[in-house]
């Protein structure tokens, strides 16, 4: 994911423009990709001074995917079953589970890793 634009930047996007320099000819004066300075001029447009702020917490999934639910059985497999592996967790899951929306191999994977259930390969 490319870095954020610096807000003093932002700001000089927006006062370039407001004094009537395109917004093309500023994007390549800066070597910057036009539809990163257009997202810019529309946001101040849209939100005005607020909308030249970065929104990090914007950023990643803004809910769960999977019901806690399938993540605590997966863990409890897991635990009961340390030999088993993702793959064979996720077949288990979808005769325990069905109907539920299953998480894919990695997805357990990572649960499993960040649970400390997984130890590291030698």
């Amino acid at each position: 994911m490319p870095r954020a634009i610096a807000v003093p930047m932002r700001q000089s996007i927006i006062e370039q423009h407001q004094q009537g320099q395109s917004l093309a000819r500023i994007a390549a004066e800066r070597g910057m990709p036009c539809a990163s300075i257009y997202r810019v001029w529309s946001r101040f447009r849209h939100e005005g001074q607020a909308g030249l702020a970065i929104h990090y917490e914007r950023c990643g999934p803004s809910e769960r995917l999977y019901p806690s639910a399938v993540q605590e059985a997966a863990l409890s497999l897991k635990r009961e079953h340390p030999r088993w592996g993702g793959g064979l967790i996720r077949v288990e899951l979808s005769e325990l589970l069905a109907g539920e929306p299953l998480p894919g191999v990695r997805t357990l994977q990572t649960w499993f890793r960040e649970a400390g259930l997984q130890p590291p390969r030698a």
